[in-house]
């Protein structure tokens, strides 16, 4: 919905006064080019039928690869980081700091499985 908010000029340009305007117009440009990806329609049918509810899955629809899960979600998570930074919301060093606590967590959560393939 932000996106779609900051389409409006007006509302774009009043957000804009309170972080960085190049920041933000990166993120919306970036929102519209994974907004119109064609891996977002394979995401997001094998989430709503597989995943996250029980349902028939489409044949037609191809089944997403996890390269291409892992891809898109990092594009998404920086044009929500411009964001971010485009409304003056954090900053970069904010963001570092909270991206250390993520990749300390997920090696945590990884470790598991890392350390049982390094036993075999």
């Amino acid at each position: 919905m932000a996106f779609k908010h900051l389409s409006d000029p007006n509302i774009f340009d009043e957000v804009a006064k309170a972080g960085s305007r190049k920041h933000l117009q990166q993120a919306c440009d970036a929102w519209r080019k994974y907004d119109a990806d064609s891996r977002r329609k394979k995401l997001k049918h094998y989430r709503d039928k597989v995943v996250a509810h029980t349902g028939e899955r489409d044949p037609a629809v191809p089944q997403p690869l996890v390269s291409e899960l892992t891809s898109y979600a990092m594009g998404t998570a920086d044009a929500l980081a411009r964001l971010a930074r485009g409304t003056g919301v954090v900053d970069e060093l904010q963001l570092k700091v909270q991206m250390a606590a993520y990749d300390e967590s997920a090696k945590a959560f990884w470790s598991v499985w890392r350390d049982r393939m390094k036993s075999r």
